[in-house]
């Protein structure tokens, strides 16, 4: 049963005569971690932000599923130059919002303990890397187990190490029930990341689909001194044709290897190996044109 969370209908956003959300309409719903994804000025960061409700619209509708639904918030610039230790910071901010004492040093010590930064909690955030500011950041919007987790850009800039860690710290909150919307450019981690792709484009949505909408990466290979029929028969092997001596054929990756071995094995020859991913090329066409890596053009000289 698919439940929503969060409505918007008909949405749009303009900045000084400039519209930057086109009437935007679409439905997040609960479990589902989804990656918005588009370009600089296509709007993503300005949608997170009318998502969290630190934004207005300038008109349609934002509907919540019901009034006490509890959202977090991480945008993509988190103040690295704080004066504070997480500890004090998370503090801080649980205390503002009105978080019993008892209650705020259990959630604090359990959030150090799952972001491995139990050890720094007495250091100051300016001293840390990027990746243990991006930690604190997330664990501030941790502090009140918010329904829908909303991150701008949570990945950028950090090393894979730590792009992973705070992956898998998504993923298990999800088993928890959590739902989680982020902007995305790491296509490699797509599919950790997601289950849902949102691709926007001069404030539409381009496109709404499922991961498993997509098709798997497969391989598209040449070879000689090979027999179609042979080829052919084999498990993971389809759509091959073979011209003038030359055999082309697609297969899954993940029986690639296997597939290529046993090639040379029957004396055929390898000409060519391509790899082709769905995922990395619909991120190639949503970042088409577009050498930055940063928030939305527009949104940030707002």
């Amino acid at each position: 049963m698919i439940i929503s969370l969060l409505s918007l209908q008909s949405v749009q956003k303009t900045y000084k005569r400039k519209t930057v959300l086109h009437e935007l309409s679409l439905d997040v719903n609960k479990g589902e971690s989804i990656a918005l994804l588009g370009k600089n000025g296509s709007g993503k960061s300005t949608l997170l932000k009318i998502m969290a409700g630190v934004m207005p619209p300038s008109s349609g509708k934002v509907t919540a599923c019901r009034p006490d639904l509890v959202i977090g918030y991480v945008p993509e610039r988190f103040p690295k130059a704080l004066r504070f230790t997480p500890e004090e910071y998370l503090m801080y901010m649980g205390t503002f919002q009105q978080i019993p004492k008892t209650a705020l040093n259990r959630i604090i010590t359990d959030l150090l303990e799952r972001f491995s930064i139990k050890h720094a909690r007495s250091k100051r955030i300016e001293t840390f890397s990027k990746g243990m500011v991006q930690k604190v950041a997330i664990m501030q919007a941790l502090l009140t187990k918010p329904d829908l987790l909303i991150l701008d850009e949570p990945l950028s800039g950090l090393d894979l190490k730590t792009q992973h860690e705070l992956l898998d710290i998504i993923q298990d909150l999800q088993k928890q029930g959590l739902t989680a919307i982020l902007t995305f450019h790491e296509s490699d981690l797509l599919a950790q990341a997601a289950d849902r792709l949102i691709v926007m484009k001069e404030g539409i949505v381009q496109s709404d689909m499922l991961l498993s909408q997509l098709d798997k990466p497969q391989i598209e290979a040449a070879v000689t001194s090979m027999e179609l029929s042979v080829l052919q028969s084999w498990p993971g092997v389809h759509r091959s044709a073979e011209n003038y001596g030359v055999v082309t054929f697609y297969a899954n990756l993940e029986d690639s290897d296997q597939i290529l071995l046993r090639i040379l094995e029957h004396g055929g020859s390898i000409c060519s190996v391509n790899q082709l991913n769905p995922i990395r090329k619909l991120i190639s066409t949503a970042y088409a044109n577009s050498d930055e890596k940063a928030g939305d053009t527009i949104e940030n000289t707002d």
